[in-house]
């Protein structure tokens, strides 16, 4: 098969994968420049609808889910307008745009492009530890769980470790005697997930 040139980039520091930009230097994926402005045009345009077919504005909704890959935060104001789409069953039907659906467009226009780029690698990752474990089964028909927590021994007293605590209701289990470990293990259970 013959190599297309018109469709070969780099190597480079910053290339332009299926529409999205990705930065080596700065270890993040943002949308280009180009698509950027088409996106704002396009959120002009609605800003002051009332009303749309649902074929359009799942036109918008497939723009917005693609910007989604380089906006943070941008997948929870897009949720309302994939509610609203699901409202409706013919694809020709006119909707009338809701206080939320208009909502989140808004957000896009006023916020969601200034948060374009997304970090890939964020630094020290490799050195944070999560302050909580949240465990789970996968039962169908009910679950449970329950949360860990790493406790330092200031929080504790002396000897004590670990606190974890079943959700089905069992007792703190604690490597230490001391009273404030297993009143701390009972505050840090949770109930049926």
């Amino acid at each position: 098969m013959p190599l297309n040139e018109n469709k070969t980039e780099g190597p480079a520091e910053v290339i332009t994968f299926l529409g999205i930009e990705i930065d080596s230097i700065n270890m993040e994926l943002r949308l280009p420049q180009e698509k950027l402005s088409e996106l704002l045009n396009l959120l002009k345009k609605w800003r002051g609808m009332k009303s749309c077919r649902k074929r359009d504005l799942q036109s918008i909704a497939g723009s917005l889910n693609h910007a989604c890959m380089a906006v943070r935060a941008g997948r929870s104001f897009k949720r309302r307008l994939h509610d609203l789409i699901a409202s409706v069953e013919k694809d020709d039907r006119r909707v009338r745009l809701n206080v939320e659906a208009r909502a989140d467009l808004d957000w896009w226009f006023q916020f969601g492009l200034g948060w374009n780029g997304r970090a890939l690698m964020q630094k020290g990752l490799g050195e944070m530890q999560p302050d909580h474990k949240l465990v789970s089964d996968a039962s169908g028909s009910w679950g449970c769980g329950r949360v860990e927590r790493e406790m330092v021994p200031a929080e504790l007293g002396d000897g004590c470790q670990r606190v974890e605590h079943n959700a089905q209701g069992d007792a703190a289990n604690c490597d230490c005697s001391n009273s404030v470990g297993r009143t701390m293990g009972r505050l840090l259970g949770v109930g049926m997930v």
